[in-house]
């Protein structure tokens, strides 16, 4: 299991430090959903999640953690990217600084012309990792939930974990219970869904 060390700065910033992953580690997760609602992610937006992951490759250096969120009404249709500094202010392969007023003011921005959503999911990577949330993942989920709920009716979070890089077939996105499997020709994708007490949210590609 990937360990993290989570360090409080200022109002609305997060650090979140990851040690490297142990071999053979896992969180059981298949704990029974007490969410009753259902994540719908459109195959478009999940191409668009592998993009934003895949796209923080440099040649001989390592992945870095990154974050983005997926925001709509019943339907998640928008991916917010975050790539300005003021939303992430540092990033390594095991840490991520970012500012969640900063997120929501982008999310705001960029949903001008097409309306308030309902819904925003927040989303960070773990590279090399598992789509499992921390004992300390939690306390971010629940310090950002406080923030995000003053904008938005539903709340939730995910883990986007993603492979090192290799040759692979591709293969179409997949639901399995929280989960959503995907591989590309470069990456194996997993992305998990949680409400902020870190229980598992079901999802379900939608594949028109």
């Amino acid at each position: 299991m990937v360990k993290k060390v989570i360090i409080i700065g200022d109002v609305g910033s997060i650090i979140i430090t990851r040690k490297k992953k142990v071999k053979n580690e896992e969180r059981d997760t298949k704990e029974k959903y007490v969410s009753k609602k259902k994540i719908v992610i459109p195959i478009g937006i999940i191409r668009q999640m592998e993009i934003r992951v895949e796209s923080v490759f440099r040649p001989n250096a390592e992945d870095v953690e990154t974050t983005y969120a997926l925001t709509g009404n019943g339907i998640m249709e928008m991916l917010h990217a975050f790539t300005s500094k003021e939303v992430i202010k540092s990033a390594t392969p095991f840490e991520i600084h970012t500012k969640i007023e900063a997120k929501i003011k982008q999310i705001l921005e960029e949903r001008a012309e097409i309306g308030k959503a309902s819904t925003v999911i927040d989303v960070h990577t773990h590279p090399q990792g598992l789509p499992i949330p921390s004992d300390q993942d939690l306390v971010v989920f629940k310090r950002a939930f406080m923030v995000y709920s003053r904008y938005f009716e539903n709340v939730f979070f995910g883990v986007h974990a993603i492979s090192d890089e290799k040759r692979f077939r591709r293969t179409k996105p997949k639901a399995e219970g929280n989960k959503i499997v995907w591989t590309s020709l470069n990456r194996k994708h997993e992305v998990a869904f949680y409400d902020k007490d870190g229980n598992p949210v079901e999802v379900e590609v939608w594949m028109q």
